[in-house]
């Protein structure tokens, strides 16, 4: 026999055919169980992934720093000091050894002088180098550190919706353990003391979860 209670169906008005849900998990059939089940919250909680942070830059390389342009400041450096040391040798002779002790006192001038312009611009350039490296990268931490903020509030935004559609189903679940019924003459659930009587496939709009994310068992 069909358990009678107090609730009455609101087709009829009747309550010769109606059982409280509860009551159907371990009393009929597989299949009306299934469709008269209480839906389970089926939307996964979101988790938190924090934006890769940029890599540490690589520091620029100066020329300097070469072995060979090195090697080469080094052999012209020494050429010219030899060129300037036979020059002034040759100015010391005086007469017609001036004028050859001259020039190659200009020519050494010249490769010496060379040499400092090329490592003063050298450094130059290096400073200037890395100092761009480094803005970019204090740039890329900067918009780390916003993306990083957006991903947090999106998070935590997501995480309160969600907090919020379990905390309704679970509402709705014990809502369900208490004033769910099934009436057997009509095929429709209904809550005890209200009007509306729904298909059980349409139970989660009784319940007020319809729209989120459920786990139904329902026949095909």
């Amino acid at each position: 026999m069909i358990e009678s209670l107090i609730a009455i169906c609101p087709v009829d008005n009747k309550d010769d055919k109606v059982q409280k849900a509860t009551g159907l998990v371990s009393s009929t059939s597989e299949l009306l169980r299934r469709r008269v089940a209480m839906p389970k919250f089926a939307e996964p909680m979101p988790s938190f992934s924090e934006p890769k942070p940029p890599a540490a830059p690589r520091s620029p390389v100066s020329r300097l720093d070469i072995s060979e342009v090195r090697g080469w400041l080094l052999a012209i450096g020494i050429t010219g000091s030899v060129i300037a040391i036979i020059g002034l040798v040759l100015l010391a002779q005086g007469g017609g050894s001036t004028v050859a002790g001259l020039f190659l006192l200009v020519i050494a001038a010249c490769a010496l002088g060379g040499i400092y312009y090329f490592i003063v611009t050298e450094r130059h350039k290096h400073e200037e180098a890395v100092r761009q490296v480094a803005e970019a990268h204090e740039d890329a931490l900067k918009k780390h550190k916003a993306a990083a903020l957006t991903a947090r509030q999106r998070f935590e935004q997501q995480l309160q919706e969600w907090q919020t559609k379990e905390k309704t189903v679970r509402e709705a679940q014990a809502n369900w353990e208490q004033n769910m019924y099934y009436c057997h003459r009509h095929d429709v659930v209904f809550l005890a003391g209200r009007s509306a009587a729904v298909r059980p496939e349409d139970m989660p709009n009784l319940l007020g979860i319809a729209g989120i994310s459920l786990q139904r068992d329902l026949p095909s």
